[in-house]
């Protein structure tokens, strides 16, 4: 009798096991072909991309990194010049002929191409204060994440006007080419911040330095500081500002009071935060303005309007026409320049 029910066991576990096989096969069969079909779509529509320009592949090797051999802001700003002769021979020089007509930026003559600009802003920037007046102070610009220096340029003039020192930092892998991002780090980030920090400093002598940071810019300048405290080799800013930070705000922020207390506690008079929405271009900016300004040497982005199918382009129409001006830009100016001290 005992062999008997294990027998019986043995045989319902067994026929089990072959009807879960049954179910499983044409489940394991159709994924399968299911992966294979998707595959072959998928290897198909990437066929049909277009091919990859140089600006996508060019990997620059001028570039700045944390590991260069390159000890001060000058040798930084010498860097920066090869690597923009690399960007000159190895994609524009070797774009498609020239088109006045087109919006690519890396075609020589059209409507996005920086040689049409009296100035490169996509190019570290440095002012110095008109008729060679002894500056007031010395003000470190950051840009932030995919930007350029180009979008604290109205800033850094104003200040210039004030009588300040002012470099517009470029962050390292930006104002290039695209392939430029996907190689840059944080680390390469902060270290041109201290050069520049450092090259403020000595230039300035005892004189206060400011640093205004933008969106990524923000994180930056916040990391210098924190870095700044335990070292004796780099000089601290006597005030931030923060425009636009990429900092994450938690609901914590309720307690904000303490960001002044942290401030004091870092040996600074102030820190100073301007919301998310403080966009850094003013309603006249040619590029991204309303088109009150004076006309733009090439492109302007500032007054999109979506006309025809809905649908029909794959950028969302809320990223297309989005604000691109800040209508209180002279509200912040007028208080940054408050906090740094020179109204």
């Amino acid at each position: 009798m005992q062999d008997d029910r294990v027998i019986k066991k043995l045989r319902a576990g067994l026929e089990r096991r072959r009807w879960l096989g049954r179910l499983l096969k044409p489940v394991i069969y159709g994924g399968c072909g299911a992966l294979i079909v998707l595959g072959v779509v998928g290897v198909k529509i990437l066929n049909h991309k277009p091919d990859l320009e140089p600006w996508h592949q060019v990997d620059l090797d001028e570039e700045f990194t944390v590991d260069s051999a390159v000890t001060d802001f000058q040798g930084y700003l010498q860097l920066e010049d090869r690597l923009f002769k690399q960007l000159d021979t190895e994609i524009y020089q070797a774009g498609s002929e020239e088109g006045a007509q087109t919006v690519n930026r890396y075609q020589r003559g059209s409507r996005s191409a920086p040689e049409g600009w009296e100035f490169n802003w996509n190019r570290t920037f440095e002012l110095v204060p008109e008729g060679g007046d002894t500056p007031r102070a010395g003000v470190l610009l950051i840009h932030g994440l995919s930007d350029s220096p180009y979008s604290l340029h109205h800033l850094g003039l104003r200040l210039q006007k004030q009588g300040a020192h002012v470099v517009g930092l470029r962050i390292p892998g930006h104002g290039t080419a695209p392939s430029g991002l996907t190689q840059v780090t944080w680390q390469d980030m902060a270290a041109a911040v201290r050069l520049a920090m450092v090259y403020l400093s000595e230039t300035l002598g005892d004189r206060p330095l400011y640093v205004a940071g933008y969106s990524n810019g923000a994180a930056l300048a916040l990391q210098y500081v924190l870095t700044a405290r335990d070292r004796q080799d780099l000089p601290q800013p006597r005030r931030l500002v923060f425009i636009s930070p990429e900092i994450g705000v938690s609901p914590m922020a309720r307690y904000a009071i303490w960001q002044e207390r942290i401030g004091r506690w870092l040996g600074l008079e102030n820190i100073y935060s301007l919301s998310h929405v403080a966009l850094p271009f003013p309603p006249d900016d040619v590029l991204y303005g309303d088109g009150t300004g004076e006309k733009s040497p090439g492109i302007h982005l500032g007054s999109v309007a979506l006309r025809g199918e809905k649908g029909a382009i794959q950028i969302p129409a809320a990223e297309v026409l989005r604000l691109r001006w800040n209508p209180f830009y002279s509200f912040l100016e007028d208080r940054i320049l408050a906090h740094f001290e020179l109204e």
